[in-house]
């Protein structure tokens, strides 16, 4: 195995690095606009509430409450988004999609795109590094947006289901899709279509590693839209 793709070597973790901080940089700017709403709901309603000389109520409390309750869950979801060495465990592979879309939500608003999320009713159970997962899935829905950006439709979708023994992941998106000349090249490091400054070109590249430490796959399915499928075998041990 060459040191490029074993995911212990210091090569590879370097790499994982940088595209890391290139996405952490992204969803930072993204969190800030979010946080911006329900900490202006606070102040206003204070701010209210002072100048009319009076103190809060319940209903006042109740809205406090509920705008905190969102910063919590807005700082959940973007929490140990730069850390993929957590403890391998079982977990819901559905669970990872879900966080991974919540923390992409603003940016389909901001574009004007429609982000899908269809999940299957049963538990998706698979056994790794959750955040490793996650990251996977937020470096796939960023390909995906960056694709429909200026397209007439800009539609992004999800889907996690179970067949046979396999979680099967899927994203999809309704930009140009990828030309052919490209399809071969998609997972190699430092390859991308992005312009200058865009990009890494290497978020395909460790999401195939990532998810080959789970035991799974990556790959464009061989359709007309953008498709890039996920399979990571079932867990049969979680207990």
């Amino acid at each position: 195995m060459s040191e490029a793709n074993d995911p212990t070597s210091p090569q590879l973790q370097g790499w994982v690095r940088v595209a890391q901080l290139a996405e952490l940089g992204v969803l930072t700017a993204s969190l800030l606009h979010e946080l911006r709403q329900p900490l202006f709901a606070i102040r206003a309603l204070s701010q209210l509430r002072r100048a009319q000389g009076r103190g809060l109520d319940e209903t006042d409390l109740d809205t406090l409450l509920g705008s905190l309750r969102h910063v919590d869950e807005l700082l959940d979801h973007y929490s140990g988004f730069s850390r993929i060495d957590g403890p391998v465990e079982c977990f819901d592979a559905r669970v990872a999609a879900r966080q991974a879309t919540a923390m992409l939500a603003h940016r389909a608003a901001q574009d004007g795109s429609t982000l899908k999320v269809q999940l299957c009713d049963e538990a998706t159970m698979v056994r790794g590094r959750p955040t490793a997962l996650r990251q996977v899935l937020v470096n796939l829905l960023q390909n995906a947006f960056d694709a429909v950006a200026g397209a007439p439709k800009r539609h992004v979708e999800v889907t996690v289901d179970a067949a046979g023994d396999r979680c099967r992941i899927e994203v999809a998106d309704s930009g140009p899709g990828i030309d052919e000349a490209h399809r071969e090249e998609l997972f190699r490091p430092f390859f991308t279509t992005k312009g200058e400054g865009r990009g890494t070109g290497l978020g395909l590249f460790i999401a195939r590693r990532l998810i080959e430490e789970l035991g799974g796959s990556v790959a464009l399915a061989d359709t007309p839209d953008t498709r890039i499928v996920v399979s990571v075998p079932l867990a049969v041990d979680c207990g």
